[in-house]
């Protein structure tokens, strides 16, 4: 497509992993948010972040952390009244196991009342999705930046990346999915996504059955390929030569696709 700018849309956290029961490291977190990171690392594209953050050190740390892998941070809302949520992820024998810790009793009603980027346009490309997207804090804002990118000719990018634990009713968040699907020109899933919201595994069968209908071109996301169907019936298949991260794998789709 040889665009040249992206805008992310997702929600980020203070992020601290565990090695067992002693911190290794930090960082902004999000899985849009660490591919965007990954994302800027090519120069030749300008990425931005969309997005909300406390008035608050740990806001004032994850905003640091974007601007030196090459964020945009211009329009992240630095909310006085929001408190910036932390996670703590623990990789033990077990397995990783996440806590998130947030205060939701003083934030406003609606989410995201940022400045809005002037070079939107056709351009660019704009990435939305996870929790933030599903949030009904963010659907206002959310969905008039999204109708403003579209009118303007941006290529709408719908992630909506899945996670379980944070969606406590499927069934009453289908139809606001459902509709983000609509509005898109790209959807991407990663393989685990499918079970969760299709029920079924083969992306070709979730493009067949689900998604051919909307125009859009399906992107689904493995550890061992990225696989792309188009509207017009094409699909192409992308393979890695070694077991790939999520984050390394949604990167590589995004740049297979901009």
């Amino acid at each position: 497509m040889n665009l040249n700018k992206v805008f992310f849309i997702a929600d980020t956290d203070f992020q601290v992993y565990f090695d067992a029961m002693t911190p290794s490291r930090v960082a902004a977190g999000g899985t849009l948010v660490n591919v965007a990171c990954e994302l800027a690392k090519d120069h030749e594209l300008k990425v931005a972040l969309i997005s909300e953050t406390g008035n608050d050190y740990l806001g004032q740390v994850i905003i640091d952390n974007l601007e030196k892998a090459g964020i945009d941070t211009k329009s992240i809302d630095r909310a006085p009244d929001v408190t910036t949520s932390a996670t703590l992820i623990f990789e033990t024998d077990k397995g990783v196991e996440v806590a998130r810790y947030s205060t939701h009793s003083s934030h406003p009603e609606n989410g995201l009342d940022v400045i809005w980027p002037t070079n939107i346009n056709h351009e660019a490309a704009v990435v939305f999705g996870g929790y933030m997207a599903v949030n009904p804090r963010y659907q206002h804002n959310l969905q008039l930046l999204i109708d403003h990118a579209s009118s303007r000719k941006s290529k709408i990018i719908y992630f909506p990346g899945f996670d379980p634990s944070r969606i406590t009713s499927l069934p009453f968040e289908r139809p606001k999915i459902i509709e983000y699907f609509e509005k898109s020109d790209i959807i991407i899933t990663r393989s685990r996504d499918l079970k969760f919201f299709f029920g079924a595994d083969n992306p070709a069968d979730v493009f067949r059955k689900h998604l051919g209908f909307y125009d859009v071109i399906f992107v689904n996301v493995s550890d061992d390929s990225i696989v792309i169907f188009g509207p017009d019936g094409k699909t192409e298949t992308i393979s890695f030569d070694h077991k790939t991260g999520e984050i390394e794998a949604l990167t590589a789709a995004l740049k297979s696709i901009i």
